[in-house]
C-alpha cells in the first residue's frame, strides 16, 4: 500500500490563452496561471512512485510551467497542433500487451492532430485523418511513476463510449499494477 493518492487523473483545461486568437477579455475571464502549489503537488506525487494519468486537454494545459509537457508525456505544438469539431472516427488499438486484443472502436470526440508523445513513448492507439494516423494513447515512464496520455476525453459521448471505457480500464490497470 502506497501512502497517498493512487492515482491522479488530470482531465483539466487551464492555460494562460496567450494566442492572438484569443481576446483580451477571454484572456482575462478564462486565461489561467499554474499555482506552484499544484505543481508541487505533481511532482510530489510522481516523485513517490505514483501514477498519472493525462486526458484530452490535459495536452495543452499549464503553458506557464515547461516542465508539464516532459510530466504528462504529451506536448500541445501551439503552431501545429489542432482539432476538427467533434465527430466520428475510429480508434484503433496497437499490439501493445495493454490493448492487445481489442477491437476498433468508434467513437465522438476531437482528434486530435499533432500532439507529440513523449520521447520513448508507447503509442498504444491511433486515428487516422487525411491519410495520417495520429497517436490518440500513449504510456511512459516519468522518472519512478508510470504516466499514460489519452487524447479522447471531450465529453459525455467518448467517455460513455463503450470501446472508450474498455480502453480507458486497460490503461488504469497497466498504471495501477506495481
Amino acid at each position: 500500500q502506497r501512502e497517498g493518492v493512487d492515482l491522479l487523473v488530470v482531465h483539466t483545461c487551464r492555460f494562460q490563452m496567450l494566442d492572438a486568437r484569443y481576446t483580451p477579455e477571454q484572456r482575462e475571464a478564462y486565461g489561467s496561471a499554474t499555482p506552484v502549489e499544484f505543481r508541487d503537488a505533481v511532482v510530489a506525487h510522481l516523485s513517490g512512485g505514483r501514477p498519472m494519468l493525462a486526458l484530452h486537454t490535459a495536452a495543452l494545459c499549464f503553458d506557464d510551467w515547461p516542465a508539464w509537457s516532459n510530466l504528462a508525456g504529451a506536448t500541445w505544438n501551439w503552431e501545429r497542433s489542432n482539432h476538427p469539431p467533434p465527430g466520428p472516427f475510429t480508434v484503433t488499438p496497437g499490439a501493445d500487451p495493454v490493448v492487445a486484443g481489442m477491437s476498433e472502436f468508434d467513437v465522438v470526440d476531437e482528434l486530435y492532430r499533432f500532439v507529440a508523445p513523449a520521447p520513448g513513448a508507447r503509442v498504444i492507439a491511433t486515428a487516422t485523418d487525411e491519410g495520417i494516423a495520429h497517436p490518440i494513447a500513449w504510456l511512459h515512464d516519468s522518472g519512478r511513476s508510470r504516466v499514460a496520455y489519452d487524447a479522447l476525453g471531450h465529453g459525455h459521448r467518448s467517455l460513455a463510449n463503450a470501446g472508450h471505457r474498455a480502453m480507458l480500464g486497460r490503461i488504469v490497470e497497466w498504471l495501477v499494477e506495481q
